[in-house]
């Protein structure tokens, strides 16, 4: 999850857990979404900022087509769709495209420090400083 692995030419992305917040349903793990994106030939790469975040050059119908296959694998509670809400709407339109979930070998990264060692013992902030405190009526006499 480095910035030097995120997509430079695709400007915007799209948090899946916000998504999923949309839709009112389950967040599918990260590299289920992931290999959704790279097994119908599209790239796709975490954005640097929020964790699960993802920026891909996929069209808006395509995410879309994958978030209803997801929802048709793992339902949405009835209760929480009302007729003529955002999820509803976008639920009732069949996908056009057919996700396949299967793990891809692009999907996950190996697992990396995010956050390096210290270079030497010892390293790093040093108790703060404290100088010498002087009593105010010493520091008057001094002044004058």
């Amino acid at each position: 999850k480095f910035s030097s692995e995120e997509l430079i030419d695709v400007p915007l992305f799209y948090d899946l857990q916000d998504l999923c917040r949309t839709l009112h349903c389950e967040v599918p793990p990260i590299v289920k979404f992931r290999s959704a994106f790279i097994n119908a030939g599209y790239r796709i790469s975490d954005q640097h900022k929020h964790p699960s975040a993802i920026k891909t050059d996929a069209p808006d119908n395509i995410l879309w087509d994958i978030m209803r296959c997801w929802v048709k694998t793992h339902p949405v509670n009835e209760k929480r769709l009302e007729t003529n809400s955002v999820a509803s709407i976008i639920l009732s339109t069949e996908p056009k495209f057919k996700a396949d979930f299967t793990r891809a070998s692009g999907a996950f990264h190996k697992k990396a420090n995010r956050f390096f060692t210290n270079p030497e013992p010892d390293w790093g902030p040093k108790s703060r400083a404290t100088g010498k405190k002087r009593d105010i009526t010493q520091a008057a006499a001094e002044d004058e």
